[in-house]
């Protein structure tokens, strides 16, 4: 009897030492010849913000200071900005400084239009991609690709 419960005890070590051993080739082929890049593991959004953080930043321009009032507002709040756009190709600078009075007229007009709650919020990404579509609308040699915010206070 005793020697059947070693027998069993001895099958059951050999079954377990032959799946660690399957299981550890079937890891090494895994890790030798499986392109990492081609298995998605749906970790999160990591992938997405490691390829923005390496894009490299394009040519940018420097539109320069806005000072502007709210437009509905009883109080007499304003709104300081500074703004940098990255541009497509640096041809578009160019224009950007032909059309400087007409764009500037633009961001005050779209600047203006906001409430300081809409400014206050922790992101104002609707701002800046309003600005960029609004002069997106207008260039003719290229577009705006971001549009950031150097400078931001609100009085």
């Amino acid at each position: 009897m005793a020697e059947e419960e070693n027998n069993g005890l001895m099958r059951l070590i050999i079954i377990a030492v032959s799946i660690v051993i399957v299981l550890s080739l079937i890891g090494f082929v895994m890790i030798k010849f499986v392109n990492p890049e081609s298995v998605n593991l749906n970790i999160g959004d990591n992938n997405e913000k490691e390829k923005e953080a390496d894009k490299e930043v394009g040519p940018t321009h420097e539109l320069g200071s806005f000072t502007v009032n709210f437009s509905e507002t009883d109080n007499y709040n304003f709104l300081k900005a500074s703004i940098v756009f990255e541009v497509s190709h640096d041809k578009l600078t160019e224009e950007l400084n032909k059309r400087d009075p007409q764009i500037r007229d633009l961001v005050i007009s779209i600047l203006r239009s906001q409430k300081p709650e809409d400014i206050k919020a922790p992101s104002s990404q609707s701002i800046k991609d309003e600005i960029r579509k609004k002069i997106n609308d207008i260039l003719n040699t290229g577009e705006i690709e971001n549009v950031w915010f150097t400078e931001l206070v609100i009085q």
